[in-house]
This record gives structure tokens, sequence and C-alpha cells, in this order.
């Protein structure tokens, strides 16, 4: 007679998987995935809105009696935060927020597994953040995109540095819309052509090609 003994029955651990996604705050600061990119893309855009909402706000209060500036403390300080509001409606809200759609979107419409260059794609957010963090803190420091009552020594160099901001936002969304045009025109899926392309992609591209000869200028 033969007796069969069967093994013991053991828990063998498990080894994570290396091409484990990273959570939590470590994957918003080091992904690269085109999911993540846009809702950073988004989330910004959403908190900066907020801001531009509140400065809209104090801004129209302002406007109520022009010939008494109270809130601000200056004709000069009140027309930088009308700039920085109508600046911030077109670089910090909008703007971001149609590249973070994008982001998130396009790739999934053209069948590409990843957005175009998803490294510099993420560096354009992080550089986006920096410069609207630069251009912002510049204005109340006495910055601006100008100044009603002339120039001193200590508001060239804060509205150099507004500028300098303004800059920097700008050459960001700029190169997170060219990712986006690059993943439309490159990682189509096999058999899709251009004309086949959803519309939403399409625009983009479009998009992507009048915001690079417009806002530079």
């Amino acid at each position: 007679m033969t007796i069969t003994e069967s093994p013991p029955d053991t828990d063998t651990p498990v080894a994570p998987s290396p091409d484990a996604a990273p959570a939590g705050l470590f994957e918003l600061v080091s992904t690269d995935r085109h999911t993540v990119v846009g809702r950073l893309w988004i989330g910004g855009a959403v908190l900066a809105f907020c801001a531009t909402a509140v400065l809209g706000v104090l801004v129209a209060f302002e406007t109520v009696d022009a010939a008494d500036v109270t809130i601000f403390g200056g004709v000069n300080a009140y027309f930088q935060m009308w700039t920085l509001h109508r600046v911030a409606l077109a670089l910090f809200v909008v703007a971001p927020l149609f590249v973070g759609l994008a982001t998130l979107v396009v790739p999934l419409q053209v069948g590409a597994p990843n957005i175009a260059f998803p490294r510099a794609a993420v560096a354009a957010w992080w550089s986006w953040l920096l410069g609207t963090g630069i251009t912002v803190a510049a204005v109340f420091a006495g910055g601006g995109w100008g100044a009603l009552d002339g120039v001193t020594g200590d508001e060239r160099d804060a509205i150099a540095l507004t500028l300098a901001g303004t800059g920097l936002v700008v050459v960001a969304l700029l190169l997170g819309i060219l990712c986006v045009a690059a993943t439309v025109i490159a990682l189509r899926a096999p058999g899709l052509t251009l004309a086949r392309v959803p519309a939403f992609s399409w625009s983009m591209l479009v998009t992507a090609s009048v915001w690079l000869l417009t806002l530079p200028v």
C-alpha cells in the first residue's frame, strides 16, 4: 500500500511587483502617468479659480467707489490686482484647465498607452506651479506689469520678477500642450488615421498650434 503525504500548507509571502504604482504624495511628485498629471493640472486650475474668484470680488468692491481706494491701499496697487485678476483667469485657470483635460483624455481617445514625453509633461506642471507662485508673490511684493505712478528701484526688481514668472508660466503651458499634440500625431493606435481622430483631440491639436503662435507674443 502506498501512502501519499500532501505537503503542508504554508503561506508563501508574495513579493511586491516592481511595477506597482506608488501611492499617496510620493505618486503625485514622481509619477509620469497621464491620468495623474492631468488631474494635477485640473486640481491646480480649480484652486487658482477659487483664489481668483476671491480676488475678483475684492476688485469689484473696490470698483464701487473708485475715488476711495481703501482695500488695496492705493491706485497703483488696485491696478496691479486688477491686472493680476485678468492674467490669472487666462494663465492660471482657463489654460491649465484645457491642458489638464487634454492630458487626461487625449491619450485615451487615440489609444496611446501614455502621453508623449511623459517626463516633460509632469515637468510642465511643476514649472507652471513654480511660475504661478513667483508671479503672485512678485505682484504682492510691489511688482506687476507696470506702474501708474512711475517705477522706483524696488518696484523695478519686483516687476522683472513678475515678468520672469509669467514667462515661466507661458513656457510651461506650451510644453504641456505640445506633449498633447505630439500624442495625437505620433502615438495614435494602429489604423487610427488623423481623419478618424475624435473631435476633442483634433481641437487640442489646433489649440497647440494657436498657442504656439500667440502665447509667446
